[in-house]
């Protein structure tokens, strides 16, 4: 897949930041509404409330009461005993991502409607907040031009620049070619950092991510920022008042995380270990936050279960094309192949790789993994350490399952699997993630004064998750629409011409 000549245009100098107090990019409009009759479960951690009403001015929740009036032309749905929670936020996602695009070989005008029909089938899955995990600077120069033509989607708050080694985890040219060839520099030395967080600096991200990824299997196939880099990475971050957020999978990759003290984990990672006693209480006293990101493993077990794409919850937000893609053996093959070549040492002969892929990459494996990860959440969780949900939707478009939106809310579903109570889940995907990422004072939560960001399910969530998969409404900024609703809007993603 080639980069659209219409994203090209965008890379360009010049800074984003507005000076608004929130690093997002955020949809536009708002509306006034009342919302009747509905429990409220506001996030805070308590069940959900008795039967009342919401007042919605211009986006922003006013008042919460059983006793509002109407009568004054302002809107109002009635709920009919149904029960509101607040808009989920996916903590780790991959926008620029379109599942299964390197063996569709999708144009330029088809990789646009793909990633505006996955914006919108944010919104329509409950999802009104996402972290772009790794944001391209031509990815949101896009999306700002998107969301200032009304285009429909979450809040999109973004890690920049990404930081990895010369050769390192996407910092080599296997795993960047065409799918992420506008991806951040990568540095060849110790010098390049400060520039590099410098250019960063100015684009109103939540903080910058280094990659501590040496590979996925039991030999290191990429090389790693040694301690004086990570020192160096860590003292310039500090310099500039940059947060920073980890890409790393299993114990010894995480302690040396640590050294950068980071303000978020982008995994829980360990997948074939257990978390030491003393890791756990490392985690505790920094104070980080621990992205769960289970649906990596959960959704690669579509393969074997593939009656799960019909599910209507699933083909109602995943576009046509990408469905079409997930029911191909041929691609499942492919993209097996590949994920097992590009996390094989170069000295390994393709041939060999190949044939031993099935080895690794198969149902008994992913099944393992998403125990192992999901032990090492609930471990975590245990410990003290502040859980958010997070699904990495997208990952690398060699894989074409890592659905956007749908991903999300089977996130949510999995943290509860792990151990999580079906509150700490839902709390998970919202107030503490929320925290994570600097928003809390106008997202997470349903309180007066914060935004209007809501999801309308029939019956109570906390007892089944799964009533999350198939909401009423889905009110962003006040705007109330039905799933469908949301998904039949229409706007382009790029401007058709460049300057």
């Amino acid at each position: 897949m080639t980069i659209p000549k219409a994203v090209r245009w965008a890379l360009v100098a010049g800074a984003f930041r507005s000076g608004a107090a929130l690093a997002e990019i955020d949809y536009r409009k708002t509306a006034s509404l009342i919302v009747r009759n509905v429990a409220v479960i506001d996030g805070r951690g308590g069940p959900a409330s008795g039967l009342t009403s919401i007042r919605i001015v211009d986006g922003v929740i006013a008042e919460i009461s059983p006793a509002i009036a109407g009568g004054d032309g302002t809107p109002a749905i009635d709920g009919g005993g149904a029960t509101v929670v607040p808009g989920l936020i996916d903590a780790h996602v991959h926008l620029r991502s379109t599942p299964g695009s390197v063996f569709r070989r999708d144009g330029e005008a088809t990789y646009r409607e793909l990633v505006a029909a996955q914006l919108r089938a944010y919104v329509a899955s409950g999802v009104t907040a996402v972290v772009d995990a790794a944001a391209p600077l031509p990815l949101l120069q896009s999306l700002r031009a998107y969301y200032a033509a009304d285009g429909v989607g979450p809040a999109v708050s973004y890690l920049a620049p990404v930081l990895t080694p010369e050769g390192g985890y996407f910092g080599n040219k296997d795993l960047r070619d065409a799918a992420y060839d506008d991806m951040w520099t990568p540095i060849a030395h110790e010098s390049e950092i400060a520039p590099l967080l410098a250019r960063g600096a100015d684009i109103g991200q939540i903080g910058a991510k280094v990659m501590v990824e040496a590979g996925f299997g039991p030999i290191e196939v990429w090389p790693v920022f040694d301690r004086a880099a990570r020192g160096e990475i860590r003292a310039e971050a500090d310099r500039q008042h940059l947060a920073l957020f980890v890409h790393s999978m299993d114990e010894e990759e995480h302690e040396m995380a640590f050294d950068l003290r980071p303000r978020g984990f982008m995994h829980a990672g360990y997948t074939h270990e257990t978390p030491s006693a003393d890791v756990l209480a490392r985690f505790a006293a920094s104070g980080a936050f621990v992205v769960s990101t289970l649906a990596i493993y959960d959704m690669a077990l579509i393969e074997w279960d593939r009656e799960r794409l019909d599910e209507p919850w699933m083909t109602r937000a995943i576009p046509a094309a990408e469905l079409a893609t997930a029911r191909d053996d041929e691609v499942w093959a492919r993209a097996k192949t590949k994920m097992a070549l590009v996390n094989s040492p170069k000295w390994v002969p393709e041939i060999f790789v190949q044939a031993l892929t099935g080895l690794f990459f198969n149902e008994g494996a992913f099944r393992s993994q998403l125990e192992s990860s999901g032990r090492a959440v609930r471990a975590l969780h245990a410990a003290g350490v502040p859980i958010v949900m997070g699904s990495d939707s997208g990952c690398w478009p060699v894989m074409p399952y890592m659905f956007h939106g749908v991903s999300s809310v089977r996130e949510v579903e999995l943290l509860n699997k792990a151990g999580l109570s079906p509150l700490e889940a839902l709390t998970a995907a919202t107030a503490t993630a929320a925290k994570m990422i600097g928003i809390e004072r106008v997202a997470g939560t349903i309180a007066v004064g914060m935004r209007a960001d809501m999801v309308v399910v029939d019956g109570d969530p906390l007892q089944d998750l799964a009533r999350l998969r198939h909401p009423k409404w889905v009110i962003r900024r006040g705007v109330a629409k039905t799933p469908a609703e949301w998904l039949a809007t229409s706007t382009p993603l790029f401007p058709p011409k460049g300057p």
